[in-house]
């Protein structure tokens, strides 16, 4: 190469101002920007995001990530509907009740498998089966899909609503912690961490999908319109967090370490108790066979019919195929 005009050339670059990234591989693009709005308030469940953003898991396939604080998966749909976000952290029961409503979301991993959602109660009240919850009074919140969930729980187990108490609360875990409550809907991954961090006290649990309640959990969800136009970035995107959980399982010191310097706010013994139950929801058999955040057509319509049976949908999608794709996934 003639270096004169190698030298020129670098130098009109230089005065234009334009660079050739290989990552990107196009002239002056930078990284894609990706703002990737939660279900909810930010906890330990969430602290494998802030590690891929801090450890450079998003950078190195050219994306500059936010994570915003989220109030509630139906929030979440609203901001990706109207082009706000590009990414949901997603309660897959909106996924459904948003392409029902003819939002053209779709699903490109589920990271949980099953259904956080369990009924939880102090060691000393001896409730390890749905048949104990009998004569109880059981702690739920109106103003959650977990009130619905409980209707639709005892429904499976065949056990009336005159058989027992449900009392309405709000959020928290002092209706059981002073007992007026004798069991309390919850998160698998909430709840019991906190009373654990607060209290040392383990809780039993009663997961409802051991219990005939099959729902995929939280899924990272885009819009069609994200998926076509920006097909790479999405695929980035997706094997950068699965890889952050993959991360997390066998890093969770170092990924809450990271965590916490992000996030001071929150609070060790909690943050770390609520990712490590969160690690039980990673894993089916559908996972096994396809990779982590794996779905199938089963799965989402079993996830459909319990959103029907307990109320929360009237109409069924029509075809699931558009729910989800596996297309990034199993690489």
């Amino acid at each position: 190469m003639n270096t004169s005009w190698g030298r020129s050339l670098f130098c009109i670059v230089i005065v234009l101002g334009v660079t050739f990234s290989p990552l990107n591989g196009a002239w002056g693009a930078g990284p894609t920007k990706i703002r990737l709005h939660l279900e909810w308030k930010i906890g330990g469940q969430h602290a494998p995001l802030f590690a891929a953003k801090e450890l450079g898991f998003y950078r190195e396939r050219g994306l500059d990530v936010e994570i915003l604080e989220g109030s509630g998966s139906s929030d979440t749909v609203k901001l990706l509907a109207n082009g706000s976000v590009e990414f949901g952290y997603l309660n897959a029961l909106m996924n459904i009740v948003g392409r029902q409503r003819g939002i053209p979301i779709v699903s490109l991993a589920v990271v949980d498998q099953k259904t956080p959602v369990s009924i939880i109660s102090l060691k000393e009240s001896n409730i390890t089966q749905p048949r104990d919850l009998l004569g109880k009074v059981i702690g739920a919140n109106p103003k959650s899909t977990t009130y619905q969930i409980l209707e639709g729980f005892l429904l499976k187990q065949g056990i009336r609503k005159d058989q027992l108490t449900i009392a309405p609360i709000g959020w928290g875990v002092e209706p059981l912690l002073s007992k007026q409550v004798q069991a309390l809907m919850a998160y698998t991954n909430n709840e019991p961490p906190l009373i654990l961090a607060k209290t040392g006290q383990v809780v039993n649990e009663i997961l409802v999908s051991d219990y005939g309640i099959s729902l995929y959990g939280i899924t990272l969800t885009t819009t069609e319109r994200f998926l076509q136009e920006n097909s790479e970035a999405s695929k980035n995107f997706v094997l950068a967090t699965l890889k952050a959980w993959r991360f997390a399982e066998e890093n969770p010191e170092k990924v809450i370490e990271v965590f916490l310097k992000l996030r001071p706010e929150q609070e060790r013994a909690t943050a770390m108790a609520t990712l490590k139950a969160s690690f039980k929801l990673h894993h089916s058999d559908a996972t096994a066979k396809g990779g982590p955040g794996w779905q199938t057509e089963e799965g989402w319509a079993q996830t459909q019919d319990v959103l029907q049976s307990i109320g929360l949908i009237q109409a069924k999608v029509d075809k699931l195929s558009t729910v989800f794709s596996n297309r990034f996934l199993g690489q």
